[in-house]
């Protein structure tokens, strides 16, 4: 029973997956916009962890200055976030809220900009 069920969650993902890269109809686009705001979310998590375990290994030798990088790095990414939120909320600010297309606007706004954040962390991670 649970190789069952593991087939149906795996064959759902895919179908999922495939139907965000053929997308027919507003409401598809609308289901995709979440799905791919969650997954950029969860890589951009991964890209800061990443971040913050490199900082720890290269700055072992002097623990006072990495914390002081630490400190910084937390205070930008919690500055990007209210960043993000604020110009999201600006870019769909014409349309009405709580529509499905206000909030397939703000999950597009948090894709693109989240997709932008991964890179800078990334280059950011080769500068250590």
């Amino acid at each position: 029973m649970k190789k069952f069920i593991i087939i149906c969650f795996f064959s759902f993902g895919v179908y999922a997956q495939d139907d965000c890269n053929n997308i027919t109809d507003s409401n598809q686009a609308y289901v995709c916009s979440y799905q791919k705001k969650d997954e950029v979310s969860l890589k951009l998590k991964k890209e800061y962890e990443l971040y913050i375990s490199e900082i720890n290994k290269s700055y072992s030798a002097d623990i006072v200055l990495g914390n002081k990088l630490l400190e910084k790095v937390k205070m930008s990414q919690s500055k990007w976030i209210e960043y993000m939120n604020s110009t999201c909320d600006v870019y769909a600010f014409h349309i009405e809220e709580n529509s499905r297309t206000h909030s397939f606007a703000i999950n597009n706004c948090i894709s693109d900009m989240t997709e932008k954040r991964i890179h800078e962390i990334s280059q950011m991670i080769g500068n250590i």
